[in-house]
């Protein structure tokens, strides 16, 4: 995996905070500068993944959960700052309540687990 702004030009997994409600989960990604139009984000039942830019580097992740453990499909809340961005992405009616179980990495070949209750800060290793 390069390092953000490395000359090969491969993504980085962004430090993110993570937290929950009933309801909706709340990652907080803490990268300044972020290009606000090169946000590209894949939302499905079964995770998020996200693809951004500063002007130095480039960042990407993907988010996936336990069995059992969906998202609605409706649009994500985003808020970019200077300093970070929010995204906002809702729980499913049939999925709300704390979630204990989920995953987190570059792709699907770097996935982490993690049993969290959403409080902390999220490296990819």
């Amino acid at each position: 995996m390069g390092e953000p702004g490395s000359a090969s030009g491969e993504p980085s997994c962004p430090p993110l905070l993570c937290n929950q409600s009933e309801d909706s989960l709340t990652l907080l990604i803490q990268v300044p500068r972020i290009q606000p139009q090169s946000l590209q984000g894949d939302l499905s039942p079964l995770g998020y993944r996200l693809r951004f830019s500063t002007q130095e580097s480039v960042y990407s992740f993907l988010l996936q959960f336990a069995p059992g453990n969906t998202l609605s499909t409706s649009e994500p809340v985003i808020s970019i700052s200077s300093d970070n961005a929010v995204i906002e992405l809702a729980k499913s009616p049939e999925s709300r309540g704390h979630w204990r179980e989920w995953y987190y990495g570059l792709n699907h070949d770097s996935l982490e687990y993690f049993v969290s209750f959403f409080l902390g800060k999220v490296v990819c290793q």
